[in-house]
C-alpha cells in the first residue's frame, strides 16, 4: 500500500513539472512575439524627436542654416559717386542683399554702369576723370579686376549703353550735354573711334536700349524729359523727341525684358514712374508713380526673371517686388555703407 502511495505522489510531481514548464515556455513565446511585433527592423529605425538642447540636433540645424546663407545667387554692383570704388554686394537666393565690399581700381567719381552682353565685363563712367573704364568680372567672387580706361573724348560721362547687337557703345557726356558713339569690340571689350553724334541735350544722365529693338531712351535731367530716339543706318540717333510725362529730374530710364514697361527714377521727387510701352512705336504712356520709400533715386535694375527691382538711393539700395502689371510693392531699404550710390547693375540673377 505504501508503495502505491509513493508512486502516486511521484506521478503528480512529474505532471506538475511538465505543466509548469510548458506554461513558462508559452509565456516566453508570447512575450517574444509581442516584442517582435513592436520592434522596428534595423533598416527602418524609429525616428526620434529632437531633444531640446541636444548638441547634435542644434549643430545640424545650424549647419543647414549656414549652408543656405552662404549660397550666393548673384552680385549687385553699385557705383559710389563720392569715392573711387564700386560696391560689390552678394545677392542671396531670396533676393536679399548681403554685406557689401569695395572693388575696382583707378576709378574717379564713378557714376554710370553697364554690362557687356556676356556679363564678363563692367563699364564704369568716371565723372571725375572724364574716362570710361572697363573692368573684368571675376566669376568666382564677383570682384572687379584690371580696370583700364577705354575710348576717348568724353566729358564728365554719366552713363554708357551697349547696343543690342554688341557692336556699338553710346556714352552720355553730362558736362557738354552730348552723346558719343564708339565702336565696341565684343572680344576684348575695348571702345574705339568715339565721336559726338548728338548735341543740345539737357544734362543727360542715362541712356538705355529697349530689348531687341532700335529704340533708345535718354534721361534729360535738366528739362524733366525722357527723350525717345531711333537708331539710324549709320548708328546715329535720329527722330529724337520727348515721350511720356510727369517726370521730375529723371536720372535713369529702364525698359523691362518683355518690353511692356518702362521705369524712370525721379530724383527730386523721390519717386519712380512706371510707364506703358507701345510694342510697335516704343512710345511711353500712362506714366504713374509706383513703389514707395525712395530717397533721391538714381538708377534702376531688374533681376533676370523680372520679379524684383533694385534702385540706388542717395546712400542705400531699395529692393521692391515687381507685380505682373509692372507695379512695385513691398519696397525695403538696405544700407551698405555707400557713398552717394549712383549706378546699379546685377550679374547672375
Amino acid at each position: 500500500m505504501k508503495k502505491y502511495i509513493i508512486l502516486g505522489i511521484t506521478i503528480v510531481f512529474i505532471s506538475a513539472y511538465y505543466i509548469i514548464h510548458n506554461l513558462f515556455d508559452d509565456f516566453n513565446s508570447d512575450v517574444a512575439a509581442i516584442a517582435s511585433d513592436v520592434k522596428h527592423p534595423a533598416s527602418d529605425p524609429v525616428p526620434m524627436p529632437p531633444v531640446a538642447g541636444d548638441p547634435s540636433t542644434n549643430k545640424s540645424v545650424a549647419s543647414a542654416s549656414s549652408s543656405t546663407i552662404s549660397k550666393i545667387n548673384a552680385y549687385i554692383y553699385v557705383s559710389n559717386l563720392n569715392s573711387t570704388t564700386v560696391s560689390v554686394c552678394p545677392l542671396m537666393p531670396d533676393g536679399s542683399i548681403a554685406s557689401c565690399g569695395q572693388s575696382g581700381n583707378g576709378l574717379n567719381a564713378p557714376s554710370g554702369l553697364a554690362l557687356t552682353h556676356d556679363k564678363r565685363a563692367l563699364y564704369v563712367t568716371n565723372q571725375g576723370s572724364s574716362e570710361v573704364d572697363v573692368c573684368i568680372i571675376d566669376r568666382t567672387n564677383g570682384q572687379l579686376n584690371n580696370c583700364t580706361p577705354t575710348g576717348n573724348g568724353f566729358n564728365a560721362p554719366a552713363a554708357v549703353a551697349i547696343s543690342n547687337n554688341g557692336q556699338f557703345a553710346y556714352v552720355m557726356n553730362e558736362a557738354t550735354s552730348t552723346v558719343s558713339l564708339c565702336l565696341h569690340d565684343k572680344t576684348n571689350k575695348a571702345l574705339s573711334n568715339c565721336n559726338t553724334i548728338l548735341n543740345n541735350l539737357a544734362s543727360p544722365s542715362d541712356i538705355n536700349f529697349a530689348p531687341e529693338t532700335n529704340h533708345i531712351y535718354i534721361a534729360n535731367t535738366a528739362n524733366n524729359t525722357i527723350l525717345f530716339c531711333m537708331v539710324g543706318p549709320g548708328k546715329e540717333l535720329i527722330k529724337c523727341h520727348p515721350t511720356g510725362d510727369g517726370f521730375v529730374s529723371p536720372q535713369s530710364v529702364s525698359v523691362s525684358a518683355n518690353g511692356k514697361y518702362a521705369y524712370v527714377t525721379n530724383q527730386s521727387a523721390n519717386s519712380v514712374s512706371l510707364c506703358q510701352v507701345n510694342s510697335i512705336s516704343g512710345e511711353f504712356s500712362n506714366c504713374q508713380s509706383t513703389g514707395s520709400g525712395f530717397n533721391a533715386p538714381s538708377d534702376f535694375t531688374l533681376n533676370s526673371v523680372g520679379n524684383m527691382a533694385y534702385i540706388s538711393n542717395a546712400s542705400s539700395i531699395m529692393r521692391c517686388n515687381v507685380n505682373l502689371d509692372g507695379t512695385l510693392t513691398d519696397c525695403t531699404q538696405f544700407n551698405g555703407n555707400f557713398n552717394h550710390s549712383t549706378g546699379i547693375r546685377m550679374v547672375g540673377a
